[in-house]
């Protein structure tokens, strides 16, 4: 390192499971593409008519604690939340290259399902449950039910839907069968080219840390009016 520190540093890698590593190569990242150029001469598909779809976890305690400006020499400052761990809340988001929005749904990791959980929920959002906390193959259906419902598709208005190669959107045949049946062209893209990742999840999780992380003077054991969260 000391010796080539003009080429070298340390990076710390993220976790990456084999069959996305697998599934992540030249000739998958050719074939996504060569289907998705077939499919815009087959269709000529409006900016608002392609969407995609990703599924991400919300965790109850906040993951990213924003900086803050504080009065110099503060040590103790920290960032309430509702505890030191929590579990992931999954929810599935999509939106289309023209920037318009389907209302996400949310999936609770309960054996029964309450309208209280759905209180301050995005307007129009859906809510499921499963006790694993996990994005089932039901679920995803449930979830293009709910899809169809609000962008209406038709034979002369065909939507197309990008999605990554997870089970439970890839090895779904009710999946297939709805598509088909209301007109929506699907195709499957390699994970690492998922776009909502970067340009609408990771903003998501910031901006919800931002929003909820109370600033808490550790030393006074009290809530510090003097720092202010950077917004």
């Amino acid at each position: 390192m000391r010796r080539h520190k003009d080429v070298l540093s340390l990076l710390k890698p993220s976790a990456t499971s084999f069959s996305r590593a697998n599934g992540f190569n030249k000739e998958a990242v050719n074939n996504f593409f060569d289907i998705l150029e077939a499919e815009y001469r087959k269709h000529k598909y409006p900016a608002d008519r392609v969407v995609n779809v990703d599924e991400t976890g919300i965790s109850l305690v906040q993951s990213k604690i924003p900086r803050v400006i504080g009065l110099r020499g503060k040590r103790q400052v920290g960032a309430l939340s509702s505890a030191e761990r929590g579990s992931l809340d999954p929810v599935i988001c999509c939106m289309s290259a023209g920037g318009t929005f389907i209302s996400p749904m949310l999936i609770f990791p309960r054996k029964n399902m309450t309208d209280l959980l759905m209180k301050g929920a995005p307007p129009r959002a859906i809510g499921r449950f499963h006790p694993s906390g996990w994005i089932q193959s039901n679920l995803f259906t449930d979830w293009l039910r709910h899809f169809i419902e609000k962008t209406k598709p038709t034979k002369g208005d065909t939507v197309l839907l990008i999605l990554d190669d997870r089970n439970s959107h890839t090895k779904n045949i009710d999946i297939v069968n709805l598509a088909r049946d209301n007109f929506i062209s699907i195709i499957s893209l390699p994970h690492k080219l998922q776009p909502l990742d970067k340009s609408f999840l990771g903003p998501l999780k910031h901006h919800y840390s931002e929003k909820y992380a109370g600033i808490f003077d550790m030393a006074k054991n009290e809530w510090d009016p003097m720092t202010l969260r950077s917004f």
